[in-house]
């Protein structure tokens, strides 16, 4: 019964956030239907659920939960410098074992991934909480400095 008031609680928050999504773009008057990340100045944005994506970061390792993060280069991509992202610059990583990301920790690298929604209960509110974690799809590439 638990299982099913969080699986709903999580369909409530998708619907909710694409209604919101569609009205924003009905309600746009540029051409093209829905905003983009550099239409104005200070416009910052998150990741979309299954988009794909570059992304130029640091892949970081959480020892505590052994899970890869790329730590997200704001100077690279200032878009997604939003008030959330700015507190947590970090993205779980889908660790698939063909690409061995393990070995590029520390390193700053080019990933090609999809955007995937991950819901989870916040150990410290009790709560549903919902984030975006990486897919990737190919080899990082890695950033020589």
């Amino acid at each position: 019964m638990n299982s099913f008031i969080k699986i709903t609680k999580g369909m409530l928050f998708i619907l909710l956030l694409i209604v919101s999504v569609s009205a924003q773009a009905q309600q746009s008057t540029k051409g093209g239907g829905s905003p983009g990340p550099f239409e104005d100045a200070n416009t910052h944005a998150e990741l979309a659920d299954g988009e794909t994506y570059y992304l130029k970061g640091t892949v970081v390792l959480d020892l505590d939960e052994k899970d890869l993060y790329l730590e997200i280069d704001f100077k690279d991509h200032p878009w997604l410098a939003n008030k959330r992202r700015i507190k947590s610059p970090f993205y779980r990583i889908e660790n698939n074992a063909k690409f061995n990301l393990g070995k590029f920790v520390g390193k700053k690298i080019l990933l090609n991934f999809k955007a995937k929604l991950e819901f989870y209960e916040d150990v410290d509110t009790d709560k549903l909480s919902v984030d975006i974690a990486l897919k990737p799809l190919s080899i990082p590439k890695l950033i020589r400095k």
